[in-house]
């Protein structure tokens, strides 16, 4: 906590100013050290092929250690930006086809793990926020809250901020307390165990008091309700008879709210783990920022091309033990590509370049759909009939051909369990074998199409005399894609 300690010094020598000055030189390196980490992004990808590991191996852990170091981001611009270039990154500058969400969101619930910046800074808020929560580090607290007029849980939970300004005049302060206020509504719904009245009621001190008494301590069941102690009971806890009152008339009020009778995921999250906290913070955030995204919209484009729902157990079922048949993550990433509809069709790319052929590139006559492309086409159909027929003479034994289990790896019961990392390897062969006919088909296509596009995008000029012009002719314009 050297950070702390400058800034108690910087009060005492009448030298903040200078102190916050040197704060913002140090953070503000960092904050602009993704774009130095871009310049080595380009040679970094075309090595491993894979967008969401590389911000997780270079850029997450300088990060995390400015992060857990200086708390003091209390806007999200910052992040906005981070978030647009690791985007660009992944993206390859192109517009993303997947949403930011499920790219964040974590691999056993459909997600790509590509981390959240935004979500990992303010579980390090969190892990700062532990100590004021358990008032157990008494020298950090001191020194965190040399001028605080009241107790650490009075400003968390009674809103004494709107009393005593002061407590957000700190660089540091302010910035964890906006994490809190966020999230304190989803974390605590009603008045927590870990809350001490009589620390929240008591006059800030020099020197804190350590071993505060929680609401889980000094309460105790009465019929349906809880009632707090008598003054007996918590002699040893308060000073006097009016520390009592005081006590009690809180209690009152906070009754009314009720009180929270099992751990909440605070107490089991941050409070009580001793390791791996910032992870455990992590994952709870992640998860109720990606909650609206638990029904992806590939899932329901998926239920209304096949003609039946899929239940979100055979999706869940996929994401953590279907994508493990392989080791390969340019399998899974094929795998990936199918179930989130990655691959562009000819009604997509009418629809981006206004053209008036949306037709399939095989067969020439049906409407170019990501389903019609992959499974309903005449074409396509006779050759999934020929990996079908292979399959059987393999297993010996007849199953149903079924669209989500060719396609999107959902075996169910129809093949045999020892057969089933077999079928899996199979069926994503014929998928690449299929997309690179599809590939050449389009190229072969677009060719054609160039020349009915050239006009559309022409500026009058050869783009190889303006290569920075951003409109070039059709044929270069699909080839990007």
């Amino acid at each position: 906590m050297l950070l702390m300690a400058c800034l108690l010094y910087a009060r005492i020598v009448g030298m903040l100013s200078s102190i916050k000055k040197f704060i913002l030189l140090v953070w503000e390196p960092h904050r602009h050290g993704l774009f130095e980490a871009t310049l080595l992004w380009p040679q970094v990808y075309s090595r491993t092929n894979k967008g969401t590991i590389v911000p997780m191996l270079f850029v997450l852990p300088k990060m995390l250690f400015l992060f857990q170091t200086l708390q003091i981001v209390d806007k999200t611009e910052c992040f906005r930006k981070w978030q647009r270039d690791i985007s660009k990154f992944v993206w390859q500058g192109k517009k993303p086809r997947i949403k930011f969400k499920i790219l964040t969101d974590a691999k056993e619930r459909g997600g790509f793990a590509l981390p959240d910046l935004r979500l990992y800074y303010e579980s390090a808020a969190f892990c700062w926020l532990k100590d004021w929560l358990l008032l157990e580090d008494t020298d950090v607290l001191d020194l965190e809250g040399f001028n605080n007029a009241f107790g650490w849980h009075a400003y968390l939970w009674y809103d004494k901020v709107k009393i005593n300004k002061v407590f957000k005049n700190h660089i540091v302060r302010k910035a964890v307390f906006n994490v809190w206020t966020k999230y304190k509504d989803l974390l605590e719904n009603k008045t927590p165990r870990w809350l001490s009245p009589l620390e929240a009621k008591a006059r800030k001190r020099s020197n804190m008091e350590a071993n505060w008494p929680k609401y889980w301590e000094i309460l105790e069941k009465d019929g349906d309700n809880w009632k707090l102690q008598s003054m007996e009971k918590m002699r040893d806890k308060v000073r006097d008879w009016l520390h009592y009152a005081q006590i009690k008339e809180v209690f009152k009020l906070d009754k009314k709210l009720g009180f929270q009778v099992e751990k909440s995921k605070l107490e089991t999250e941050l409070l009580e783990p001793k390791t791996k906290v910032l992870s455990r913070m992590y994952n709870l955030l992640l998860k109720w920022n990606t909650q609206d995204e638990t029904v992806k919209s590939a899932m329901i484009k998926w239920a209304q091309d096949i003609g039946h729902n899929i239940m979100f157990e055979d999706w869940e079922r996929l994401w953590t033990t279907g994508l493990n048949f392989t080791a390969c993550n340019a399998l899974k990433e094929n795998v990936m590509k199918m179930i989130y509809r990655w691959y562009m069709t000819p009604v997509k790319l009418a629809k981006i370049y206004h053209l008036s052929d949306n037709k399939c590139w095989k067969c020439k006559e049906n409407e170019g759909t990501f389903f019609h492309l992959w499974w309903t086409c005449p074409k396509v159909k006779a050759f999934w009939e020929k990996i079908y027929n292979e399959l059987k003479k393999v297993f010996k034994y007849t199953f149903s051909k079924k669209p989500e289990a060719f396609l999107l790896g959902m075996v169910g019961q129809g093949v045999v369990k020892k057969d089933r990392t077999f079928f899996m390897y199979a069926t994503t062969a014929a998928k690449d074998t299929s997309r690179e006919a599809l590939e050449n088909t389009r190229s072969t296509h677009t060719g054609r199409m160039a020349d009915a596009t050239d006009g559309l995008y022409a500026t009058g000029r050869d783009d190889r005399q303006n290569p920075r012009s951003g409109r070039g002719d059709g044929r270069r314009r699909l080839e990007k894609i």
